[in-house]
């Protein structure tokens, strides 16, 4: 550990030997479905420097490989491979390699809407320590297949991995609920309900709404309908498909209510959706 720095100053230096590789939710929406704003990795040379003094988005920095230094209450502290730093926004964070030697780090930086250390009323940076191979394997897979075939159920398939190891470490459990997740969404036409959630998931109401907010900070049935936008916005990306289709093979006996859903949780109309699907199939 350095001597706390009391002269911080914004700084935004990429060295010349640094090799680094990054993608915005802009360009891959599947992320965006998971709240994150970009993902990317680092091979980090000498003389990277990164100082923010008051960010306004939070984030997760990995180390997956060798070590560097990061600010740490204005701190300079080196961390390992398989440390995390969880960053809330306005935080001072800050990332520095002073000397020639191994380090490959990767990020994940949340959409300021949705920002779980926000959600979680984090204010201070805190180091945790996480799988880097886990972490390593979902980046890499990510990045191929942008690379490759582009496809939008991989994609998904991806960011959701990315999100699940980013709650994993912030929240530094299993998710209890997962199966209960996993069977609603083999069944997302299915009129689902708190009562018939709770009694699958063989527990009380009161405590399926307590680790739902916990998990994911919503509601059970918003949960529900956030898994069935999740659908559709990935039906979408197929060829020939209408909204009324889409609205009834994930769960919504009318377009209107499944109009209204669609727009709360993407901000958008579907109708927008059924045309970039519709243009995919000519």
């Amino acid at each position: 550990m350095l001597p706390a720095d009391d002269d911080l100053l914004e700084t935004n230096i990429i060295s010349p030997s640094t090799r680094q590789w990054g993608v915005a939710s802009g360009s891959c929406p599947a992320l965006n479905s998971y709240g994150i704003r970009s993902v990317g990795v680092a091979e980090v040379g000498l003389g990277y420097k990164i100082v923010r003094l008051r960010p306004t988005f939070g984030h997760i920095n990995i180390c997956l490989e060798g070590s560097g230094l990061h600010l740490v209450d204005r701190q300079w502290v080196e961390l390992p491979t398989g440390a995390a730093i969880l960053r809330p926004a306005f935080d001072t964070q800050g990332a520095w390699q002073r000397e020639r030697k191994p380090w490959r780090m990767a990020w994940v930086i949340f959409d300021e809407r949705t920002d779980p250390l926000a959600s979680r009323q984090e204010t201070v940076s805190r180091v945790v320590q996480t799988d880097p191979a886990a972490w390593d394997c979902a980046l890499k897979g990510l990045r191929l297949e942008l690379q490759t075939f582009m496809d939008p159920q991989h994609l998904a398939a991806w960011a959701q991995t990315i999100f699940l190891l980013s709650r994993r470490v912030l929240s530094g459990e299993v998710d209890r609920l997962a199966p209960l997740w996993q069977h609603v969404e083999s069944r997302l036409a299915h009129p689902w309900s708190v009562t018939e959630l709770a009694a699958w998931a063989k527990m009380s109401e009161v405590h399926l709404r307590r680790l739902t907010r916990a998990a994911w900070h919503r509601s059970p049935m918003q949960h529900v309908s956030w898994l069935r936008i999740r659908r559709a916005e990935y039906l979408f990306s197929l060829p020939g498909q209408t909204v009324e289709n889409v609205a009834a093979e994930v769960g919504y006996e009318s377009t209107s209510s499944f109009t209204a859903a669609f727009k709360r949780w993407r901000g958008r109309s579907p109708r927008a959706a059924e045309r970039v699907s519709a243009a995919s199939g000519e």
